[in-house]
């Protein structure tokens, strides 16, 4: 019998000990998944042909004249907000007049390169840059100046809303930006985003005018009743028709608003948007 017992209990030992290896295991793990992220996230390229083949010389290696441009970086990686599209490029270059816009399309053109035009890079999916192409970093180019008399703010296309609310605080506002303040002013146009009040609609309809670089280097003022069409294409265009230099928004007094609530029967709902919301 107590044989018996000893050969029964071995196993139920091994077992009772996978168990709690097992269960020390999938806890560790469960912790590491489940902490908050330490240091700068690493992702696997976009395009991982396009690397480790040291037999093919790509764009990436090749030295690049400076051409008077400021290189935040030459060759590596870029990658936007989602950390989903690391992306090999041939250079990134810090953007801090109009100058380096056109030194940086003329040298794209002597190098056959394309150009991406990057602000935070939350326009995400790869819109903020493609492979090998030369990157411009717009974050620098973000001087705002205002015309009280005309509330009309004139601002470059690297400033963030952030940057513009600072500037206008606290005696205007503008009428038309997306939920948060992050978005660089050039990428909200570039996707025509819209803001919470319905009344004031898409950024465009904030839009004086704009002045948009073209890529031989010009640069051409476009607004509803000047170059109307190419006005209405880089708006929602993602960069695809110029580069967007800067802009002419409209601007209102900033207002405090007083929070309100009432219960009411949910029947009683049209008729009090349509006598009480609707209109202000």
């Amino acid at each position: 019998m107590e044989t018996l017992k000893k050969t029964i209990r071995k196993p139920l030992i091994i077992i009772a000990i996978a168990i709690v290896v097992t269960a020390f295991y999938v806890g560790k793990k469960i912790q590491y998944y489940a902490a908050d992220p330490v240091g700068e996230k690493d992702c696997p390229p976009l395009f991982p042909s396009f690397l480790g083949d040291s037999s093919k010389k790509n764009r990436i290696e090749v030295e690049m004249p400076m051409h008077d441009l400021s290189w935040t970086q030459k060759g590596g990686f870029i990658n936007d907000a989602s950390c989903l599209n690391k992306t090999a490029v041939h250079g990134i270059v810090s953007v801090g007049s109009i100058d380096d816009i056109k030194n940086a399309l003329l040298l794209a053109k002597n190098e056959d390169l394309k150009v991406s035009i990057a602000g935070v890079k939350h326009s995400m999916g790869g819109h903020a840059f493609y492979k090998n192409a030369l990157i411009l970093d717009m974050t620098k180019f973000n001087q705002i100046t205002l015309n009280e008399q005309n509330k009309i703010l004139h601002v470059q296309s690297g400033a963030t809303w952030h940057d513009i609310q600072n500037f206008l605080h606290p005696k205007f506002a503008v009428k038309a930006m997306q939920s948060t303040d992050i978005f660089t002013v050039g990428g909200s146009i570039s996707v025509n985003a819209h803001g919470m009040d319905h009344h004031a609609g898409a950024i465009a309809r904030t839009i004086r005018s704009m002045r948009v670089m073209l890529q031989d280097g010009s640069v051409k003022n476009f607004s509803r009743t000047e170059n109307p069409e190419l006005f209405s294409l880089v708006i929602g265009g993602y960069g695809l028709f110029g580069i967007v230099l800067d802009i002419d928004l409209e601007v209102t007094e900033n207002v405090v608003y007083k929070s309100e609530r009432k219960i009411i029967d949910y029947k009683e709902f049209p008729e009090v948007f349509s006598k009480e919301i609707e209109n202000d």
